[in-house]
């Protein structure tokens, strides 16, 4: 049975890793003090001018900012997020269609 792992939300020392470091401080800026408004699935026409083969999650923000979750770091493919809320005690995972 899937379990899911307690994520610590605190921020953390990444000194070891400036590289990843640098990719969050750049990621904050789209990211830190945004709304989400509103999440719908990618349509038909969207996925195909991807080329991918199924259609993701798509979380708007309140800027219009558009968050994809992507199967890999090149983008060959939608991906899926799962929610995880503080207690962790009903984790909801929002699928590829």
């Amino acid at each position: 049975m899937y379990k899911p792992i307690k994520i610590n939300l605190k921020p953390i020392n990444m000194k070891e890793n400036e590289s990843a470091n640098q990719i969050i401080k750049d990621v904050e800026k789209h990211l830190v003090g945004k709304k989400i408004v509103g999440i719908r699935y990618l349509t038909k026409e969207e996925m195909k001018a991807s080329y991918w083969y199924c259609r993701c999650p798509v979380l708007i923000l309140d800027d219009g900012t558009i968050v994809l979750p992507l199967s890999d770091d090149e983008g060959n493919e939608g991906g899926v997020l799962e929610i995880l809320t503080p207690d962790c005690d009903n984790p909801m995972t929002l699928p590829r269609m």
